[in-house]
């Protein structure tokens, strides 16, 4: 089940990523999850990735936070977070191929916020 969450999460952001940014968790700073552009009336899968599984702080159905990772888009990057691998890759939203990854002293439990060409996590 978490692979294909996260598959569907990588689909719906792929998307996304043609039209407009999504720097940050749920788009913008009211977390409104809305974007201004639409999605294509028939959307096609560009390309799919194997993510390492989820390795969340808690096991209580209460505290999903770190369940699944949240990717952003800026321009013509995807960022995913990893909990399992404490990382954060960078994905390139046409081809799907890792641009870079860097590592973390810890998991990266939440979304990194990505504007003026950096990435805070």
């Amino acid at each position: 089940m978490p692979i294909l969450r996260i598959a569907l999460i990588c689909l719906a952001t792929c998307l996304t990523a043609s039209a407009a940014d999504w720097p940050m968790w749920r788009h913008d700073p009211g977390r409104t999850a809305d974007s201004p552009q639409a999605l294509p009336e028939k959307p096609t899968l560009l390309w799919s990735r194997q993510l390492p599984s989820p390795a969340p702080a808690y096991r209580d159905t209460r505290l999903q936070f770190d369940a699944a990772p949240e990717p952003i888009v800026l321009g013509q990057r995807l960022f995913v977070p990893s909990n399992s691998e404490d990382s954060v890759t960078a994905f390139d939203t046409s081809t799907g191929k890792v641009l870079w990854k860097v590592f973390a002293d810890g998991p990266v439990r939440f979304a990194p916020v990505a504007g003026q060409g950096r990435v805070i996590f």
